[in-house]
C-alpha cells in the first residue's frame, strides 16, 4: 500500500493521480480537510481509503501492510508563524 500525507492538496492530488495513471489504487490519502473545499482534489481521484491526519498519527498499527508513504502534507500558509502549528502541521 502507498500512503500520500497531504493527499486532498494540490501537489498531494497531482501525485495521487499519477499512481492512478500508473495503475495504482491501493493508496491511502491521509489529509485534513477541515471546512475547506479541498476535498475537491480528490474527485475521480482512486484510492484505497481515506484517513483524517491526526487519526492517522494517533493509531499507526491500524495500518498494516504500507509500502510506501509520500509525505506532501504541510502548512501552506507562508504567513504563518505559530511555530506550535508549524510543528504539529
Amino acid at each position: 500500500m502507498i500512503v500520500i500525507t497531504g493527499a486532498a492538496g494540490f501537489i498531494g492530488s497531482v501525485i495521487l493521480k499519477h499512481f492512478n495513471d500508473k495503475g495504482h489504487d491501493n493508496i491511502l490519502a491521509v489529509d485534513k480537510l477541515g471546512e475547506k473545499t479541498k476535498w475537491k482534489n480528490l474527485n475521480n481521484k482512486k484510492f484505497t481509503d481515506f484517513c483524517d491526519k491526526d487519526d492517522f498519527l494517533a493509531n499507526p498499527d491500524k495500518f498494516k501492510g504500507i509500502d510506501t508513504i509520500i509525505h506532501m502534507g504541510a502548512c501552506t500558509d507562508t504567513a504563518e508563524f505559530n511555530l506550535d502549528y508549524l510543528i504539529k502541521n
